[in-house]
C-alpha cells in the first residue's frame, strides 16, 4: 500500500505514505453488508509548507462497516494511527460515515460525514477539521 497527497488546508506541501498489513473480514453475508477490521504498519513522511518536516512509522488500525436496509445503505470507516514512539504525543484520527438512499438502479441521494484530527500540525491550523456534503452519486454496471 502506498499513497501520496497535499493539502492546503493542513498546510502540507506533500505526504508519502507506504505499508503493509493485513485486512481480516469479521462479517459479511449474500446482501453485502460487512464488517471488516485491518491492521497496518505505516513509514510516513511529512513536508509541511513552513520549515516542519516530520518522518514516523505508525500503527494503523482501521473498521470498515456496510449495511443496507431496503433502499438505505449506510457506509462507516474509521481510522486510529498512533506513532510508535510517542504514541499519545503523535496520532492522527480520521472517519467517515454516509448514507445513500437508492433513488433507481444507478442514482443515490447521499450524505457524507468526514471528520479528521490530526496530532501534530502547522500553527494557526486547526488539529481538527469536519466536514459535511450532500448530493448525488451515480454507479455503473450491474
Amino acid at each position: 500500500m502506498a499513497s501520496a497527497e497535499s493539502s492546503n488546508l493542513r498546510a502540507i506541501t506533500y505526504r508519502l505514505v507506504s505499508g503493509l498489513g493485513v485486512d481480516y473480514q469479521l462479517y459479511t453475508d449474500t446482501l453485502a453488508n460487512e464488517i471488516s477490521l485491518s491492521y497496518f504498519l505505516l513509514r510516513e513522511e511529512t513536508q509541511y509548507v513552513t520549515e516542519l518536516h516530520h518522518r514516523v512509522f505508525r500503527h494503523s488500525v482501521r473498521v470498515k462497516t456496510r449495511f443496507t436496509t431496503g433502499p438505505v445503505t449506510r457506509d462507516a470507516l474509521v481510522y486510529y494511527q498512533p506513532a510508535l514512539q510517542p504514541p499519545f504525543a503523535d496520532y492522527r484520527v480520521n472517519g467517515t460515515a454516509s448514507a445513500a438512499l437508492r433513488l433507481s438502479r444507478h442514482l443515490a441521494l447521499s450524505l457524507v460525514y468526514a471528520y479528521s484530527l490530526e496530532s501534530i500540525n502547522v500553527a494557526g491550523r486547526r488539529p481538527v477539521n469536519t466536514n459535511l456534503s450532500a448530493g448525488f452519486s451515480c454507479t455503473t454496471g450491474k
